[in-house]
């Protein structure tokens, strides 16, 4: 993965990756894996001014107006005010990212 140092009140986030199989082996379709994301992203990076925000954060990103970074899968810069909110307990065993 390349290195990214996001500007100002911008952050870098990383959504969770959704499986292409079941634990079964049944293939899941792309347009099935869209609809089915986690919400839950976590921070990567952050800009010098963000302040609510530090790296390994859980956050809910509003999705729709993210910029994915090219060539990097799952990888998006986001300004601060985009957060929707902090997610201060969040369990990796039901699925975090």
């Amino acid at each position: 993965m390349s290195k990214y140092i996001p500007r100002g009140n911008n952050l870098i986030v990383k959504s969770r990756e959704i499986a292409e199989k079941t634990k079964g082996g049944i293939i899941i379709p792309e347009t099935a894996q869209e609809t089915m994301k986690d919400p839950i992203a976590i921070v990567v990076e952050v800009g010098i001014d963000v302040k609510e925000f530090k790296v390994g954060d859980f956050v809910i990103p509003r999705i729709h107006s993210v910029q994915l970074i090219p060539g990097e899968k799952n990888l998006f810069v986001l300004n601060e005010e985009q957060i929707l909110c902090k997610v201060v307990e969040y369990s990796i065993v039901n699925g975090g990212v």
